[in-house]
């Protein structure tokens, strides 16, 4: 049994449920990818000696059939992009209070989330620092937690340390990012 066996198996339930209209999309593209839901492609051989007919893919950003790939290239250029430093992972959440809103209004309060996690970064940062320091740092958003529940979250990796804008050199916290 796979990821989309489960999506197929419960597709009426997560229909049926208190759920924003693109996360019922999701759901139903990765139920219906590459099966007889979807329209397909018929490849010949020119001398007709045999024929293969494959469905299309859904191409949701979220199917795990269409996006693996993806999912690895994006891996290998994000590994790419990190600093050679120490780093810090943070997890940054909403009160649970506001899950109904944020089905209603899913992409203001990401966007809320993101921006909050973001402004408390460079609070802890100037808090820990006497100085203007610019850190790196990816931020990652998930939508459920290890049980699917809803429980949207952003993972943060942040370096120990940052850019000094005032002489451009890499300056690093000495393990006290937190420290204050």
């Amino acid at each position: 049994m796979d990821i989309q066996d489960i999506f197929i198996k419960n597709i009426d339930f997560i229909q049926s449920a208190n759920l924003p209209k693109h996360v019922k999309k999701t759901a139903l593209d990765i139920a219906q990818c590459r099966t007889n839901a979807m329209n397909g492609h018929l490849y010949q051989c020119p001398e007709e000696h045999f024929s293969v007919f494959l469905r299309n893919s859904c191409n949701n950003r979220f199917c795990p059939k269409c996006q693996y790939r993806n999912k690895d290239l994006w891996n290998v250029a994000t590994k790419n992009l990190i600093i050679n430093t120490d780093h810090y992972h943070l997890v940054f959440k909403l009160p649970t209070f506001c899950y109904p809103f944020v089905t209603t209004f899913y992409k203001n309060f990401v966007n809320l989330l993101f921006e909050a996690s973001k402004k408390t970064i460079y609070k802890i940062l100037k808090l820990s620092f006497d100085k203007n320091v610019i850190p790196g740092f990816i931020m990652v958003l998930h939508t459920h937690g290890k049980l699917n529940q809803f429980h949207p979250h952003i993972h943060v990796l942040i370096t120990d340390g940052g850019l000094d804008k005032t002489n451009n050199n890499w300056v690093l916290s000495q393990n006290n990012l937190f420290d204050f």
